[in-house]
Parts: structure tokens; C-alpha cells; sequence
């Protein structure tokens, strides 16, 4: 199987659906997955299933196979190899249904084991092939309604499935993202809407326990509840294009990483400009609250710890930053008077959203700061800040991360009900002349060819600096697959110094600030010890033998110390022959847990 993939399906009520522009509305959500892709789809009542491994964004589908129905998927492994006999669909024994999923079913030996009794075959490794084995058992013994219930009964974990089967189109949703869209002719489901925002005037989102039934001979849909196993009503609102993310082209970058990288700049100004008031709002919630939690994972995780430091420092508030896969361990703190911000690019990341659910069912009021309008968190929320950073195709977050730094930084001001719109401005323009410096990019790429034979990079840095130093260990870790690691520059001392040698490189974030002088004597002491000195300041210092000029901007600095590590990751990927937007084994949206 494989949890973070992406899911489509098709049925036309009029007409026929191309199968390429079914490939076509897969490509939109090849962030999610890139193992390996296929289509299944009904041409003349005939099911016909396809499947390659490897990434479906350069594949040219030439044929003009039209289809009454059709579902796709691209997939991230988690459940057995990557081969082409594991991508999905997978087809019942028989080959009579056809479905793809995005989950873990987490029993899924013991429902093989019964199926097996009753005389199913299995040819794969995966829970997957379980799944379409039980539901064309189910299907088969049981009415469509009763059949679905039961599936939903019987299946332990995660799942959002499609399925084609005997001119039918089924749809099962519990813990993983599900959208329904709809027109005249056609009904879609897909785990994004972007894959079909440009195609349907009305969209709908599967909560938790509801699935729906198309059939294509009566030209119906409808929509139940599989813990009841009832018919329901859903709501399918008209579609606010605008709000939704589009896939964007690559207008000529090499990637979308470097792209991303680059647009950083214009985003800071739409973010602030989009979110002013709804920050003001959410100053407000914080200043009232008895306890607030940041609550994300990997990069938001890390722009919710560069805002600590700042809450501490200009607020003289403490905030509790927690990775969102540990906060089940933190919950006997939150009371109703709790405030909880979750931080998500997708808002779908499953520890963010179980750690939501657990907080709400404490009571705590849940704000969330998110990129993908109508995802699961922000439909979790008592109320969302929108990031409006466009599309993040690239697996890496970038121009997210920006947005995460500046709509907490901004939040700080709001608590103190002070502005600093002009400080917006300026940085935003000092990071386009950075990202706009081809001089400073061909330093950056100089360095990336000097370090890209190294099995090990180390980052330090002070305060909020030390957040930074994660940001970018982690950047360089994901695309480079270069061990990086960050430390606290006072910790060094405590272990950590014992990996210095005459050929080791560590990278040293020196802002202008209360840190400068105590990070400087910890660049000298691992000097001392053999070690290369990379700098990221505004200011040279003689411990540095390469020196990354930045400028200075004072409490906005974590948004320009940044850029050379996001840059300096991206030309290690490129020296190192790895490809910088779908880094190995990693996905955009991880809705696994």
C-alpha cells in the first residue's frame, strides 16, 4: 500500500472521459507520491487496468482510450516493494473491481487469512490488494449499503478508497482526504482539489466514516454514513476557484524548488496583505488564553521554534512548541481555556490533525495556519489563517516556511498591538536582491561543489538561530541526502564536539544580536579542533574561512537566514545528481502516521 498517495476517480453521466486527461488530473498530484502510477477504467463495460513504476509528471500518454469511468493513483510506498505488480489499482482475484487507496489498513493479515478461507487468491504485498479482495467479497454476498457498512466494520486503520465495480463508482473515507466535485456530466473524486478545480461547480469534502455510491446506469449519486449504514445529505458548495490551488506550470525554472525558492519574496507581501486582520483576531485568542501550544511537524515544527524565541524576547510570552507526534504526551495539560494553533503547508499531516482531535476533545479552542483551502485541519478548526503562498509543488517546504515565520512573527506584533509593516517591505525587498544576485547564487553553488563529496555537514546556531540551523540541516538532509545536523552552539560542549575534526565542515548563523559573541566563540572552539567555518552573517568575523554576506533586519532575520541554506541544499541535490522537487522516499503531503 502506500498512505501518502494521490486518488482519483472519474464517472460521466454524459459521455466519455479521455483517459488522458485522467493521467493529465493524476500529474497534479504527483506531490503526493512518485513511486509508481496507474489507471483503471471501464472502455465498453470492459475493466482494463494500467500500471508503471516511476514518476508519472514527464509521461506522454499518447493514446486516445476513452472511458465511461476511471480512477488513478500515484503512490508512496509504505506497504510492499516498488514494482509494478504492487502499484495501484489493484483488481480483485477475478479482476472484476478495480480500486485505489490511500491509507493503512492495519489489519489487513487477518482479513487476508479469512478471504483465503473462503477462496480468495492474493499475487501482492500489499493491504491494498486485501482491501479490494474484501470489498468485492462484500459487494458480492451483501446489498451496497450493508456492503460498504461492513467494509468500514471489519477494516482497522486509514483509508480513502475508490472503486470501480460492475458499473459502479465507490467511495470509502475514514482518516485520509477525500473531495467529491461535481458538474453536469460528471461526478469527481480526488485527495486534492487541484486535481480538478478547473473541471467541477460544486465540491464537497468526505468527513470521517462517509463514503458514497455512483452508478452509472441510473445516472445517481449518493452519499452515506458507513458507521450507520444509512443514506445521508452533503452539502456541495459552488467552488471558489480562487481559493484553491492551482497547479502552476514551470515557466521555465529547471525545478520547482529553485522556483519556490525565488518567489519567496513576492509571497511575504501577499501573506501579510492577506492576513492582517485575521492575525489581530488570533492576537486576541493568545493574549486571552491559559496556555498556548504550537503544535506541527518538520518544517512548520521548526518556524513554530524560531517564533518562541521571538514570543519570549519582544512578547515576554511563553508559548509551548510541540511536534505534533508527541503531543498525545502533553495532553493532560489542556483544559478548555487552552489555546492550540496547529501549523500545517497541507493540513492534512495525520499528527497534526490526531494531535487537533485529542485537543479538542478537551476542549481547547483550535486555530490553524494552512496553504490548501478545505483540507482536513482547517475543517477541524474553530477558525484558519490561510498562508497564500500558492501552490508548493516542490516535496521541500520553501516559500510555506517563509509564510509560517512571518504569520507568527506578525502575530507577536499584533499581541503588543504594534505594527511593522514597513519592516514587511524591507525584507522582502533585501530577499529579492539575494535570490535576484546571481554572484551570491554562483557563491552558494561554489560552496555546494566543495562540500558535495561530504558524508556529514553540522549547523550551529544560538537562540533563534538555533531554529534555523534545523530548518536548514533539514533541508539539505531531504534533498541532498547529505547527513546534516544542527546543535545548539552551547550544547556543542556537551558531546556533540567529539565529532570535530580536521574534516569537518560546520556552518555558523552569527546574526548581529545578544548571540553574536557567544556562537563566535563556539565557531572558535570547533576551529580549534580541526574543523572549516562556514559563516551566515551580517557582519565578517577572521574564525570564518568562507564567509555568506546576509543582511541585517533584526527580528525578521530568520526569514533571510534562511535563503542561503535553502539554496546551498538545493546545489548540493544538483551536484550530487539527486532530483531537488521529489527527493527519494519522501512525500508532500504525509498523511501517515
Amino acid at each position: 500500500m502506500s498512505n501518502m498517495c494521490g486518488i482519483i476517480g472519474v464517472a460521466k453521466f454524459k459521455g466519455e472521459i479521455e483517459v488522458k486527461e485522467v493521467i493529465d488530473m493524476l500529474k497534479r498530484l504527483e506531490y503526493r507520491g512518485y513511486d509508481s502510477w496507474g489507471v483503471g477504467f471501464l472502455n465498453n463495460n470492459k475493466l482494463i487496468v494500467e500500471k508503471r513504476v516511476g514518476k508519472i509528471g514527464n509521461v506522454a500518454y499518447k493514446q486516445h482510450t476513452r472511458a465511461k469511468a476511471a480512477i488513478a493513483h500515484t503512490r508512496w510506498a509504505t506497504h510492499g516493494t516498488v514494482d509494478e505488480k504492487n502499484a495501484h489499482p489493484h483488481i480483485s482475484f477475478d479482476g472484476s473491481l478495480a480500486l485505489v487507496h490511500n491509507g493503512i489498513i492495519e489489519n489487513y493479515t487477518s482479513i487476508r487469512d479469512w478471504l483465503i478461507e473462503k477462496g480468495y487468491k492474493f499475487y501482492t504485498d500489499t493491504d491494498s490488494e486485501v482491501s479490494a479482495n474484501l470489498l468485492h467479497y462484500l459487494l458480492n454476498n451483501y446489498e451496497d449499503v450493508t456492503a460498504l457498512r461492513l467494509f468500514n466494520k471489519k477494516v482497522k486503520g486509514s483509508f480513502a478508497i475508490v472503486a470501480l465495480f460492475r458499473g459502479k463508482v465507490y467511495a470509502l473515507v475514514r482518516g485520509s482526504p477525500l473531495l467529491v466535485g461535481v458538474n453536469k456530466e460528471a461526478i469527481y473524486f480526488a485527495s486534492d482539489a487541484k486535481a480538478f478545480v478547473d473541471k467541477v461547480e460544486r465540491v464537497g469534502y468526505f468527513n470521517d466514516e462517509e463514503g458514497g455510491i455512483v452508478d452509472l446506469n441510473a445516472n445517481t449519486l449518493i452519499f452515506l454514513d458507513l458507521n450507520k449504514g444509512i443514506r445521508t445529505k452533503k452539502s456541495l458548495e459552488p467552488i471558489k476557484r480562487e481559493l484553491y490551488d492551482t497547479y502552476e506550470p514551470l515557466n521555465g525554472y529547471p525545478h520547482y524548488t529553485i522556483k519556490e525558492i525565488e518567489e519567496q519574496p513576492l509571497k511575504i507581501n501577499e501573506v501579510f496583505a492577506y492576513n492582517e486582520g485575521m492575525l489581530e483576531k488570533l492576537a486576541e485568542d493568545v493574549n486571552n488564553a491559559y496556555g498556548v501550544f504550537f503544535v506541527a511537524s518538520g518544517s512548520s515544527y521548526n518556524a513554530a521554534l524560531a517564533s518562541s524565541y521571538l514570543f519570549s524576547k519582544h512578547a515576554h510570552k511563553h508559548v509551548n512548541v510541540v511536534d505534533a507526534a508527541e503531543f498525545e504526551y502533553y495532553k493532560h495539560f489542556i483544559t478548555s481555556k487552552t489555546l492550540v494553533v496547529a501549523i500545517s503547508q497541507s493540513g492534512e499531516t495525520a499528527d497534526v490533525i490526531e494531535a487537533v482531535k485529542t485537543a479538542k476533545k478537551k476542549g481547547a479552542k483550535i486555530v490553524s495556519m494552512v496553504n490548501v483551502y478545505g483540507s482536513t485541519l482547517m475543517r477541524l478548526s474553530d477558525y484558519s489563517i490561510l498562508m497564500h503562498v500558492g501552490s508548493e509543488i516542490s516535496v521541500v517546504a520553501t516559500k510555506s516556511y517563509i509564510a509560517q515565520l512571518l504569520l507568527l512573527i506578525t502575530l507577536i506584533f499584533k499581541t503588543m498591538a504594534l505594527e511593522f509593516n514597513g519592516e514587511v517591505k524591507k525584507v522582502a525587498n533585501l530577499m529579492k536582491e539575494m535570490v535576484e544576485n546571481k554572484d551570491f547564487k554562483e557563491s552558494i553553488r561554489n560552496l555546494a561543489k566543495e562540500l558535495k563529496n561530504k558524508d556529514h555537514l553540522y549547523i550551529i546556531g544560538r537562540g533563534v538561530n538555533y531554529a534555523t540551523a534545523l530548518e536548514g540541516a533539514l533541508k539539505i538532509k531531504e534533498i541532498s541526502y547529505i547527513h546534516a545536523e544542527a546543535f545548539a552552539g552551547g550544547a556543542l560542549k556537551h558531546g556533540s564536539i567529539a565529532l570535530i575534526d580536521n574534516n569537518t565542515d560546520v556552518i555558523v548563523i552569527a546574526s548581529e544580536d545578544e548571540t553574536f559573541d557567544e556562537i563566535i566563540s563556539n565557531a572558535l572552539e570547533v576551529k580549534a579542533r580541526g574543523a572549516r567555518v562556514i559563516g551566515i552573517s551580517s557582519k565578517h568575523h577572521e574564525v570564518f574561512d568562507v564567509y555568506i554576506a546576509v543582511p541585517k533586519v533584526n527580528i525578521l532575520q530568520p526569514l533571510i537566514n534562511i535563503v542561503p541554506l535553502q539554496l546551498l541544499a538545493y546545489y548540493l541535490a544538483l551536484e550530487r545528481g539527486a532530483d531537488p522537487d521529489k527527493p527519494r522516499n519522501l512525500a508532500k503531503s504525509v498523511t501517515v502516521k
